[in-house]
């Protein structure tokens, strides 16, 4: 990683301390490294031995699709139980693989069961960069624009891990209901989502009249650590 906060050191707590009792060995970036992170984790990685696997950042490889393929099939098989046959299917992404991959399974696999009827839209929305940097992400993982998912964007830009009180309220809105959720990703989907069911929300690929599943992101052992920082910026 770039760099680990003075404070988390001194206080481990979240998923830095779940990993650190887990037995990872966490690498930072020395400072006297020039360059940015991706090219010093490239020369790492050209390094691994026979028996490593290198996986980048948020998972953006062929190594997540045949888990998110799964989690299709158990998708499909509610909506079968639900007598359900169109779905819009909301995540936020990242690196946007989970979205992307899950895209690309419907897509690819509906048509081959003879499942004409059966549509799945895959909606998501960034977290770190914009519809830009998503987009990027997404070629990075395939070429064919088909399996892209519809982006969601409301005009406004989220920056990774930096405290909001428009997210920290959504995700009060959202906890409130009975199910928690975690403090970087689904507050701004949240966000998004609200925006996207708007009545004045207009796509030409997507309807957003259609019964909605939104995709819990887990990732509920950090919530501690960004609580804390919420506290210590807006008090109590």
């Amino acid at each position: 990683m770039d760099h680990i906060a003075d404070y988390l050191k001194q206080n481990p707590q979240g998923n830095y301390l779940a990993a650190l009792n887990n037995g990872a060995n966490i690498v930072e970036k020395p400072k006297y490294v020039s360059g940015n992170l991706d090219s010093y984790v490239s020369d790492l990685a050209k390094q691994a031995s026979a028996n490593e696997i290198y996986i980048p950042e948020g998972g953006r490889c062929e190594y997540a699709a045949e888990g998110l393929e799964t989690l299709g099939l158990q998708i499909l098989s509610w909506m079968h139980q639900q007598n359900m046959t169109r779905l819009n299917l909301f995540l936020p992404s990242g690196t946007g693989t989970t979205a992307l991959f899950l895209q690309r399974f419907f897509k690819r696999y509906l048509p081959q069961a003879s499942q004409p009827t059966v549509t799945v839209n895959v909606i998501t929305c960034s977290c770190v960069g914009g519809n830009k940097y998503l987009t990027h992400q997404f070629t990075q993982l395939t070429s064919q624009s088909e399996f892209h998912p519809h982006i969601v964007s409301n005009g406004t830009k989220y920056h990774f891990g930096k405290l909001n009180r428009q997210c920290y309220d959504m995700w009060r809105r959202v906890s409130d209901s009975g199910i928690e959720f975690e403090l970087l990703y689904d507050p701004v989907g949240f966000i998004m989502l609200e925006h996207f069911l708007n009545k004045d929300y207009k796509a030409e690929t997507v309807d957003n009249t259609w019964p909605v599943m939104y995709l819990h992101q887990g990732g509920l052992l950090g919530n501690p650590s960004m609580l804390a920082r919420y506290i210590r910026k807006y008090g109590q």
